[in-house]
């Protein structure tokens, strides 16, 4: 079934938070911001509204959250989000290098 872009937020929210705190713990994502300073701070209103799933996010919002969970905030809107192994975006000198180590691996397993 197909997710809008709200349900993927609050979905991977949801899980980033039982990754991190063993429950969905709205107040505690709340608190643990304030302590990182004003300008990193997100309200338990705009938590509580990507919970409802009932307006628009602010980008500014999914920024301090992403940056919370060390995530990139494209990462936020993947659906079904893997939150031990999100995924990344490689440039060309990465992906250069990651194609040569799978290479040598390959090699290196048929012998």
């Amino acid at each position: 079934m197909f997710m809008n872009t709200r349900e993927i937020i609050w979905h991977n929210l949801k899980a980033l938070m039982v990754h991190k705190y063993g429950c969905e713990n709205l107040y505690k994502l709340n608190q643990e911001s304030k302590l990182k300073g004003k300008d990193k701070e997100i309200s338990l209103g705009s938590l509580t509204r990507i919970k409802a799933q009932d307006t628009d996010i602010r980008i500014s919002v999914l920024d301090k959250i992403s940056e919370h969970f060390e995530l990139f905030t494209w990462q936020l809107m993947i659906e079904n989000l893997d939150v031990t192994n999100p995924p990344v975006f490689l440039n060309s000198k990465q992906q250069a290098f990651f194609d040569k180590m799978k290479n040598a691996y390959k090699e290196l397993a048929g012998q």
